[in-house]
Order: structure tokens, then C-alpha cells, then sequence
């Protein structure tokens, strides 16, 4: 029995998006040093565009002050850096009784350090 491959449906979700009036670029197109750059990271390691994601919430919450805007992001990014963390203790085989532990701390230590860069 053959199975969808994941290029398949990245390419029908990818047409679907078009249609509806999306447009494509692709990632060395928007990489760090490029005219149009939206990477901060060289690496490809940025989820998120931020950019894109609060251009996003701006049109889609015109009536939100910035400031919610600004804490939507800050919520997205805890988010994303919750599930990095657990797959790493995962990865190490860190105890699951104490993983929600040690994801806290780490996000406690995250918020302290990006205040001290600001």
C-alpha cells in the first residue's frame, strides 16, 4: 500500500495557500545578508519571523494596543522554547517526574538573561 509523501501535501497545502493569496519565498531568499532578509539566525534556526508574526497580529488585531501585540510574541517565543527544552531532557532521558521542573527553571532563566541584553 502506498502512502501520501510528505511532499505531496506540503505541495497541495502550499497551492491551497497560493489560492487563497499567500505567496512563497524561499528560505535563502529571506537568509541573514540577503536584500530581502527576514533571519535573523544564519543557521535557519528561527522558527518564528518575528517580523511576519507581528505584522500579522497588527492586521489581524488592529483594535490591540502594541503592547499586546508585543506580549503575544514574548508568549509565542516561551512557547516554542518550552517544547525545545523538553525534547532536549527527553533526548538525555531526564526524569519526567522532574521535567516540569527543570523546563520552569530554564524558562525562569531565559526571562532573566533576555532582560540583562535589553
Amino acid at each position: 500500500m502506498a502512502g501520501i509523501r510528505e511532499s505531496e501535501v506540503e505541495d497541495a497545502a502550499l497551492a491551497w495557500l497560493e489560492a487563497l493569496g499567500y505567496a512563497m519565498l524561499h528560505g535563502p531568499a529571506i537568509a541573514v545578508g540577503e536584500p530581502a532578509a527576514e533571519r535573523s539566525d544564519p543557521s535557519y534556526r528561527d522558527v518564528v519571523l518575528e517580523g511576519r508574526l507581528r505584522q500579522a497580529l497588527v492586521r489581524l488585531n488592529a483594535d490591540l494596543p502594541p503592547e499586546a501585540i508585543d506580549w503575544a510574541i514574548r508568549e509565542n517565543v516561551r512557547a516554542q522554547l518550552r517544547v525545545i527544552v523538553k525534547r532536549i531532557l527527553r533526548k538525555h532521558g531526564y526524569p519526567p517526574d522532574k521535567a516540569a521542573k527543570a523546563t520552569q527553571t530554564v524558562l525562569e532563566q531565559a526571562e532573566v538573561l533576555s532582560e540583562a541584553w535589553l
